[in-house]
């Protein structure tokens, strides 16, 4: 899973050995067993909401390139149509 491959290097930088369970063997044999449950909570809880601002992002920068726009100016305002708020699935916004 991609999303677990995003938080494996969040745990490879944690120091367990001042943790509540003090690191050792058994907790690196359980933490991959952790990651892969945690991805899959985030996934069925929609994901980390940015597929909507990238796609739109790769929808606006191939049109700029189709329209002939595109190149140094176009490569400047990469992520000038990002909002927060697009990232937030609809039924959570308020």
């Amino acid at each position: 899973m991609a999303i677990g491959q995003m938080l494996q290097p969040m745990f490879d930088t944690v120091d367990l050995s001042h943790s509540l369970f003090g690191g050792g063997d058994a907790e690196k044999t359980w933490q991959p067993m952790l990651i892969t449950e945690m991805s899959k909570m985030i996934a069925s809880h929609g994901g980390l909401g940015i597929a909507r601002p990238v796609l739109q992002e790769m929808l606006r920068l191939q049109e700029a390139k189709q329209s002939g726009t595109g190149g140094a100016a176009g490569a400047a305002t990469i992520g000038s149509s990002f909002s927060p708020q697009s990232a937030v699935p609809m039924e959570a916004r308020q």
